[in-house]
């Protein structure tokens, strides 16, 4: 699914591939929270396990498919943090990634370039150098997957997101509403639909309530509901592929990022 980004405004994305369920937490489920380790086994390749981005602490911590290799879910990980970077908010937040150009990259200021009638803010941080940048994201995405979430109109008009100029990592400046309903009390749920040597689908789901207090309801008592219960999922498609040079992401999503910020629709 490409992602449609307008400017300036904040955009909140409603995700066709994704289906919403009405469910409360109160009622039975056949999905369990999965830990984050596996002893399983699947195809494997000779390539090295990518170690761009480094982990923040919260990708660090989050749940991750037991169906997946030690190394599979490493590449999880690194997707998710990466993913929630560039998608799941400000587009610049790819350039918060801590570098040895402190100096410049805590500067408000940005050079910029004017390219196909879009200004492209160069980047400061770890992945300031678009060879860096550009490595980092085929380590751990697809050529369609990238093709398709690297654009700001989507559709058939390709217009980059993120683009190389002249050797500097280019961001377009944009934002997307992310978050209002995401209930943190209860971790990510998946289910594997098929699994073969060279290809994994599995099922993300994600579990919502309203952050705003209900009528009548008190802040406090607010929070005791979203730790209480949530009063819907939503799930999401990811895929994973065994290309010449290790597993990729060939669709993904995150809970978070990806919310449909309008409650059961």
């Amino acid at each position: 699914m490409k992602k449609n980004y307008l400017i300036p405004l904040l955009l909140c994305f409603f995700l066709s591939s994704c289906s919403l369920k009405n469910i409360s937490s109160d009622s039975s489920s056949d999905i369990s929270s999965l830990p984050s380790s596996s002893t399983s086994s699947m195809g494997t390749s000779s390539a090295t396990t990518p170690t761009e981005p480094p982990l923040t602490e919260f990708s660090s911590s989050i749940v991750v498919p037991s169906f997946l290799t030690e190394e599979q879910q490493n590449l999880y990980r690194q997707a998710h943090c990466v993913y929630e970077h560039m998608f799941g908010g400000e587009t610049t937040a790819i350039d918060t990634f801590v570098s040895d150009n402190s100096s410049a990259q805590n500067s408000e200021q940005y050079d910029e370039a004017e390219l196909d009638g879009y200004t492209y803010l160069l980047a400061k941080g770890k992945y300031r150098q678009w060879d860096d940048f550009n490595s980092m994201i085929h380590q751990l995405f697809t050529d369609t997957f990238w093709d398709t979430h690297n654009n700001i109109l989507g559709d058939d008009q390709n217009v980059p997101i993120y683009r190389n100029v002249n050797g500097r990592l280019g961001i377009v400046e944009l934002s997307r509403g992310s978050g209002y309903y995401y209930n943190e009390n209860f971790p990510d749920e998946f289910r594997l639909d098929s699994k073969t040597e060279d290809t994994i689908i599995f099922t993300l789901i994600g579990h919502y309530s309203p952050i705003w207090p209900t009528e009548g309801e008190s802040s406090e008592e607010r929070d005791a509901r979203r730790k209480q219960r949530y009063e819907y999922t939503i799930e999401f498609p990811i895929k994973m592929i065994l290309s010449d040079d290790g597993w990729k992401f060939d669709e993904f999503h995150t809970a978070l990022a990806d919310e449909n910020v309008e409650e059961g629709t």
